[in-house]
């Protein structure tokens, strides 16, 4: 009978290293690939088309808006484009603040702000902070829900 419990307790644990090791392969330092195979690789190359230079003119005019009741802002990534009828124009943050101030407004909101989905958080927060230093009433601001493109 003892001979017979040391075998069957022998089996359970050569049955529970033989389980922990199927668990856990991998773990551990061993220099190996690990894994029941070798890692299939591949390598894609992409041509992407040749892109122009770009060109700055001498004199760059700041974008005005197409409607000055409520200005509307972009922040994609970590930059500023101010809605200017037809599309998008890159802005600087003293431009944003300073059509913000000058709008007229409409039912008291005079900026709107979209968001890319690369828009930074620190992005729309500077412009906030910047807003509000230009003395611009938060409740004037509406954020928009979701994102948009460029």
């Amino acid at each position: 009978m003892k001979r017979l419990q040391v075998g069957v307790f022998a089996a359970a644990v050569v049955g529970v290293a033989a389980l922990l090791n199927g668990l856990l392969n991998g773990f551990g330092l061993g220099a190996g690939a690990g894994g029941t195979g070798g890692e299939a690789t591949s390598e894609v190359s992409v041509a992407l088309p040749p892109s122009e230079p770009l060109t700055l003119p001498d004199q760059v005019e700041p974008p005005q808006p197409a409607d000055t009741s409520v200005v509307e802002v972009l922040v994609d990534d970590r930059s500023y484009y101010l809605r200017d009828g037809e599309g998008w124009a890159a802005a600087s943050l003293e431009d944003v603040t300073a059509a913000a101030t000058a709008a007229t407004g409409s039912d008291g909101v005079k900026l709107r702000v979209v968001r890319s989905d690369a828009a930074r958080a620190s992005a729309e927060e500077e412009l906030l902070d910047a807003l509000a230093a230009a003395g611009l009433d938060r409740t004037a601001i509406v954020i928009a829900e979701g994102f948009v493109t460029r």
